[in-house]
């Protein structure tokens, strides 16, 4: 099976520092193809983008209607997305999908200042399996603030473990908008990366320590 890696430049390995000290990190937007998946969303992650306070039992048979089949639970939809709707992976393509049901229909909040351009070398040899992919560099302060009740909510109600904060940003913003990011230490990154398709098993270790072939 082909899949796609990382490979950083002059083939060194990146390492991964713990997220206590990462004062700056790249984060990356990228598109992927991807078969039937499985997926649950907080009925008030989709309705929130709608002025209008909706409930799971409103919307419900209007999803079922378009062709979204899901088990509903205690404010929790179940589906399962076809490779067709890769648009409605997400609580704002859900609610994107309902806007000929109801009105107010509340877009994301677009950032709007000044982002300088990021300096940085990087090679795309897979742009079949990834063919867009932007980067940003963020500088992170000294602590954390704890999370938002939204945050929490997320990890709580859906039974989702954390594993840091850039982990966990990073998930939320796939499941919230669609778009699936990773974040990396500049630190390690710095002297650019390439993204290159393999046609053999590589081995490499997760966040959590666990190694995946």
């Amino acid at each position: 099976m082909a899949i796609t890696s990382w490979r950083r430049r002059q083939d060194r390995t990146a390492g991964i520092a713990p997220a206590s000290h990462l004062p700056e990190i790249i984060c990356s937007r990228f598109s992927i193809f991807f078969k039937s998946v499985l997926m649950k969303f907080l009925s008030e992650n989709i309705t929130n983008f709608f002025s209008d306070k909706l409930t799971a039992q409103e919307i419900s048979p209007k999803l079922i209607q378009l062709g979204h089949e899901h088990e509903l639970s205690k404010g929790i939809f179940d589906f399962e997305f076809t490779p067709n709707r890769g648009d409605c992976l997400s609580a704002f393509g859900l609610s994107r999908d309902l806007r000929p049901f109801f009105s107010k229909h509340i877009g994301p909040e677009i950032y709007i200042g000044d982002i300088k351009k990021l300096k940085f070398d990087f090679e795309n040899e897979a742009k079949k399996q990834c063919p867009q992919i932007t980067f940003l560099k963020v500088d992170i302060g000294d602590e954390i603030s704890p999370y938002c009740d939204y945050l929490e909510n997320y990890f709580k109600k859906l039974e989702i473990n954390k594993v840091n904060f850039f982990t966990d940003i990073s998930n939320f913003v796939a499941y919230e908008l669609g778009q699936p990011t990773h974040c990396y230490d500049f630190e390690y990154v710095a002297d650019g990366l390439t993204l290159t398709k393999v046609d053999r098993e590589l081995k490499f270790k997760t966040l959590l320590g666990k190694e995946i072939a």
